[in-house]
């Protein structure tokens, strides 16, 4: 999954049996990892045969204080 880290994983199973897994990206490479996220679920499946899908977990305060400071840094320049 480079560049990105995988925070977490989910797998819930509907009431007729399909399974739907959720694979949770690190938010603070979202500019970066958005394009590829069909890619990567496309390669997912052919590796593995098992469909999934990409999302971005919520953000801890430390992330939000690191987005806060990289927005802050950007306004000045």
């Amino acid at each position: 999954m480079a560049p990105s880290n995988v925070t977490g994983r989910q797998i819930r199973v509907t009431i007729e049996g399909r399974r739907v897994e959720t694979i949770f990206v690190d938010p603070l490479d979202k500019d970066l990892m958005l394009p590829r996220f069909e890619a990567m679920a496309s390669a997912y499946k052919n590796l593995t045969t098992h469909q999934v899908h990409f999302e971005f977990s919520k953000l801890t305060t430390f992330q939000q204080k690191k987005i806060a400071l990289q927005k802050k840094s950007a306004s000045k320049e």
